[in-house]
């Protein structure tokens, strides 16, 4: 949600074990310097190359400042809407809490995007920014499945 992050150095292998009852993790690098096999089997390096393209490609997730969450009735699933300072990009997020595969309802009924110089038009389609296709919004919403095991994240720029 936030457009600043950081990852922890080793989190890119999956090295995320944490000392029980404390915020830090085993092998943490705060009392040594550590060489590691960038490119071992298991990385997620492209996945977060991919994130910080879709990052750098949409202005309303480069600022913190228009950030609004949307009402999934799916307690395991949490959604938000960003849009840029002109509403020309407006992005949603949606974010599995557990692992299994949730299948819910988006509400977009309120969202709007500003196309060109024109005024603000209803949200009509959702472009997905992980994986390209764009899909018709109807009955101000769209069913939606999220498959942590797959990929936690749906990404997708609102179009009117």
């Amino acid at each position: 949600m936030s457009s600043n992050y950081g990852i922890y150095n080793g989190f890119e292998l999956l090295e995320h074990e944490a000392i029980p009852g404390r915020e830090e993790y085993v092998a943490s690098e705060k009392y040594e310097l550590k060489s590691r096999a960038w490119e071992k089997p298991g990385n997620i390096k492209a996945y977060v190359a991919q994130i910080n393209r879709i990052r750098r490609e949409n202005p309303a997730l480069q600022q913190t400042s228009a950030i609004r969450f949307l009402p999934v009735e799916d307690n395991s699933v949490i959604a938000d809407v960003k849009h840029s300072a002109d509403q020309t990009n407006v992005v949603v997020t949606v974010i599995a809490l557990t692992g299994d595969l949730r299948e819910f309802w988006l509400p977009l009924d309120n969202l709007e995007v500003r196309e060109g110089s024109s005024g603000l038009s209803p949200v009509t389609a959702l472009e997905n920014l992980k994986c390209g296709p764009t899909s018709p919004v109807a009955y101000g919403g769209m069913r939606l499945w999220i498959d942590p095991v797959h990929d936690p994240v749906l990404l997708f720029r609102c179009l009117g």
